[in-house]
């Protein structure tokens, strides 16, 4: 092997791997969302809170409701749904919480 194919194929390995490290790039930031459905999402996350290690809730917003979400391993229950163009008022501005029945 000569310089000059020595020269090509070390050019050529490190043109392979800028191309992957740039694929890998591009994945991570999509987060491997299949094409078309970057912008056609209808159920957003807008926070997660862990309670524990299997469980937690959510805030969901579909369309133009929110939803409160218990998740654990056996099933999701809603919490609390309400409008997303509500005004949200503090505890302070509402009546004291009550505690929820059992199931």
């Amino acid at each position: 092997m000569d310089n000059h194919e020595l020269g090509r194929f070390a050019l050529s390995t490190i043109g392979v791997m800028i191309m992957l490290a740039a694929f890998l790039w591009w994945f991570q930031q999509r987060k491997g969302q299949p094409f078309g459905k970057l912008l056609d999402k209808k159920i957003k996350v807008l926070e997660i809170h862990p309670l524990g290690l299997k469980h937690k809730m959510m805030l969901l917003q579909v369309d133009d409701q929110r939803i409160l979400v218990a998740v654990n391993p056996q099933d999701i229950r809603t919490l609390h749904t309400w409008s997303a163009l509500e005004k949200t008022t503090s505890l302070s501005e509402t009546e004291e919480l009550k505690p929820v029945d059992g199931p």
